[in-house]
């Protein structure tokens, strides 16, 4: 996808309020502007991301079940 002016500045904001490294913001961002209702991704660090329905970490998955 490309990085538009939009999800530029969506990015900047993203990066602002949470805090994020950039290719993170950039990737919220665009997940955001292509109306994704959920992020995966492997840092926890980014539950923090409340525009998204959902915000999957792989490592909460592959914990084994008891």
């Amino acid at each position: 996808m490309p990085v538009t002016a939009e999800v530029a500045e969506m990015a900047a904001d993203l990066r602002a309020r949470h805090g994020i490294r950039v290719a993170d913001a950039i990737q919220a961002a665009a997940g955001i502007s292509y109306n994704c209702a959920v992020f995966i991704t492997n840092d926890a660090r980014l539950k923090c991301l409340n525009e998204f329905s959902d915000v999957i970490v792989l490592a909460d998955l592959a914990s084994p079940q008891t």
